[in-house]
């Protein structure tokens, strides 16, 4: 068992610990040890709040799920249409919203393209 230390806004956090989330999902990059093609089932995630710039805010305190599935996709849509969205990014309605929201993060679009999109499923 490995614990993924994964730094999250605000909103994800609230959500993730009012049950309101439970996927998490990230453009792969090159394998490396963090990349999340490498959590299974039964891993932890360590869930750490983090500011606008990307910094852990240290007087937040983390909080912990374990992985209960790890879905990886070559295509971000293939991705979206297999997973409960709502239960993904709440603060989202549609299809669309979600892939405009993935592709705006930096790098993502490329990321993805060349390396795919993962999905974890905690509990």
């Amino acid at each position: 068992m490995i614990t993924w230390e994964i730094n999250i806004t605000r909103e994800s956090f609230i959500d993730i610990v009012n049950g309101e989330k439970i996927y998490i999902g990230s453009a792969n990059h090159e394998l490396t040890e963090k990349d999340y093609r490498n959590v299974k089932p039964e891993d932890v995630l360590e869930f750490y709040l983090v500011d606008e710039s990307g910094d852990k805010l240290t007087e937040a305190p983390c909080y912990w799920r374990k992985v209960e599935k790890v879905l990886s996709f070559n295509i971000l849509e293939e991705a979206l249409k297999n997973v409960d969205l709502q239960k993904l990014n709440p603060r989202l309605n549609t299809l669309e919203e979600n892939l405009q929201h993935y592709y705006s993060i930096n790098s993502y679009k490329e990321r993805i393209e060349k390396y795919g999109f993962t999905v974890i499923k905690f509990k």
